[in-house]
């Protein structure tokens, strides 16, 4: 399975807009790529289904994870929808783009790129009927690749 990018709703699946309504309504089984999401997005740690760790070292509910956080683990778990991540900073969607292996997404087109928090780990992206597994790939078809090709 993949993580499918899409820049326009194609209207085949459902949409999950509101990440935090969703996020609220749902119990979700944490695993490793939830740990990732949040230790990159947050620099915290999930301690267990209930509380994270922060930044300054307070435990907090997950109802207190960022908006990106969220987003991350309904992407991880909700791979039937498309999570609309529209309102998620550059880093919820970089983390997302690396560690997410399912899933959809809805996002603007990243006018100031990715970041690549995979550090050389394969990724699993699909975007405009191309498949990525190295994020530096996918990086450049953002910046600069995608232009070229739409040129021709």
């Amino acid at each position: 399975m993949r993580c499918c990018v899409y820049f326009e709703d194609p209207h085949t699946i459902p949409v999950i807009q509101n990440v935090e309504a969703t996020f609220a309504l749902n119990r979700f089984s944490l695993d490793g790529t939830d740990r990732k999401i949040v230790q990159t997005v947050e620099k915290g740690e999930l301690v267990d289904g209930k509380v994270f760790l922060d930044r300054f070292g307070y435990h907090l509910p997950l109802s207190e994870l960022s908006t990106g956080s969220k987003a991350g683990i309904v992407t991880h778990h909700q791979t039937d929808c498309l999570v609309d991540l529209r309102g998620c900073g550059i880093n919820a969607k970089s983390a997302i783009l690396a560690f997410c292996q399912r899933g959809n997404i809805l996002m603007k087109y990243p006018s100031c790129g990715v970041i690549d928090y995979a550090d050389g780990t394969k990724i699993d992206v699909f975007l405009e009927d191309r498949h990525f597994v190295r994020m530096g790939d996918l990086m450049y078809y953002l910046s600069d690749g995608r232009i070229l090709e739409h040129c021709h």
